[in-house]
């Protein structure tokens, strides 16, 4: 069928911006696209997707900011699209906050949740978003520049299941993939979890450059990369040529590779560079690792191919390049974590509303999450688990509901075997006819 796309065109102004939402109490499902021009927008609590975008694989983004300026997306539910958001160069100043961004439905080459371009004089961030489950042959929250390549923002958000629209398809969660170099990137406070049989030359995270006509490929510019946890997949990290990249107070964990820095570009199949990297220009330094003392987990080389270049690293030999003279390893018997790690995020734009990511390497059936940053003393609530919403919340039960008395709530975990040892939640307002579960619960 065809999708029927909705045109925001309107212009606010920096002293009165133009407010586009349900009215109080309302859910509002925009069956197709919405495509925004204007200018000094906020757009707030919409759920935006095609109903019907499993049959057709072939919609245009669910929220396209094509020449807008100054435009806030702000906690809406976005799904069922090819490039769920597109933002180009000619967008400026955008805000993508607090959304779901899933279930992108892309061509048989791929698409991605997000696809961004953006040129100097403009800042897009994309913040406290959940981006999950994008489609087969997808790179989950994925920037490309054509020609466009500066100040793009991650904060706080939840990424996981990359390229896992169909079964048995993993690709990396952030792709940082730039056709020119990049200048100004900032990824703090994230969350990325792939699922460790994810493939082999697919890493959770990638910081590289697009491929030249020449095969060279570039040094991309500027980058801050910190306090974000990249747990998964075959590798966890990888990344290639930078003129400066502070890569700082980061939690680690992959099957086989915590990090390497190579020289090749994208695609994997480029022949060996010349040289390695320079390092001078990375500040790689207090980063935790989950791995056995002698693993040789690291990398260093002129080529993006595992089985091509030069021989893996233990951590006591990567830091002897220089790196990571303050990081740390965590030692485990297998490599693998233990127990279960929590992260909480409270939503600045809507009181009661947040999103929770849980770790849980031990398989328990619960996990206690403190939600005293979300939810005040009395506060009814309900908790969704993210796998379980394909398309629009009412289509979604809640996995938890009641009315927190204080303390740690009792998270449900799914297990599912495409994320056995990860989920993320979201925490919305309840109704008052919910029943009241116990609080300060003793998780298993």
């Amino acid at each position: 069928s065809t999708p029927h796309v909705f045109h925001v065109g309107v212009n606010g102004t920096s002293d009165e911006p133009i407010t586009i939402e349900p009215e109080p109490g309302a859910a509002v499902h925009l069956d197709g696209c919405l495509e925004v021009n204007g200018s000094h927008l906020r757009i707030v609590s919409l759920e935006i997707g095609h109903a019907d975008y499993m049959a057709t694989k072939r919609y245009p983004p669910a929220v396209a900011l094509s020449a807008s300026q100054h435009v806030e997306i702000v906690n809406c539910n976005l799904f069922g699209s090819c490039s769920t958001v597109s933002a180009m160069a000619p967008s400026k100043n955008i805000l993508v906050y607090g959304c779901l961004i899933h279930d992108s439905c892309g061509l048989p080459h791929g698409s991605s949740n997000t696809y961004l371009q953006n040129n100097a004089d403009s800042t897009k961030t994309i913040e406290q978003c959940i981006a999950y489950r994008s489609s087969a042959q997808n790179l989950g929250v994925h920037v490309y520049f054509a020609d466009a390549a500066h100040n793009v923002r991650f904060i706080d958000n939840i990424a996981f299941l990359g390229g896992c629209t169909e079964p048995g398809r993993n690709w990396d969660n952030f792709f940082i993939n730039p056709g020119v170099p990049f200048e100004g990137l900032e990824l703090i406070g994230n969350v990325a979890s792939q699922h460790e049989t994810a493939n082999g030359h697919r890493p959770n995270v990638r910081l590289s450059s697009k491929k030249e006509s020449d095969k060279t490929g570039f040094a991309n510019v500027s980058g801050v990369v910190r306090d974000n946890w990249f747990m998964g997949g075959s590798y966890a990290v990888c990344m290639g040529r930078w003129k400066q990249l502070a890569f700082e107070n980061n939690t680690l964990w992959a099957e086989t590779l915590m990090m390497e820095i190579n020289s090749a570009t994208i695609p994997d199949a480029i022949k060996p560079q010349k040289e390695k990297p320079e390092l001078s220009g990375y500040r790689i330094d207090g980063n935790r690792y989950f791995t056995t003392a002698t693993a040789a987990s690291f990398r260093y080389d002129r080529t993006a191919k595992l089985d091509a270049g030069d021989p893996l690293l233990t951590f006591a030999q990567w830091q002897a390049l220089g790196l990571d003279p303050h990081g740390g390893l965590e030692k485990t018997a297998n490599g693998r974590p233990t127990g279960s790690m929590v992260r909480v995020f409270a939503n600045r734009y809507e009181k009661g509303r947040g999103n929770v990511a849980i770790f849980n390497w031990d398989g328990r059936d619960s996990v206690a999450v403190d939600l005293s940053k979300v939810l005040a003393t009395g506060d009814v609530f309900r908790v969704y688990n993210c796998l379980e919403v394909t398309h629009t919340l009412a289509s979604a039960k809640p996995v938890l509901t009641g009315t927190y008395s204080g303390g740690t709530v009792a998270f449900p975990m799914k297990k599912d075997p495409t994320s056995p040892d990860f989920d993320a939640f979201l925490v919305l307002p309840g109704r008052k006819d919910q029943p009241t579960v116990p609080t300060s619960a003793a998780a298993e």
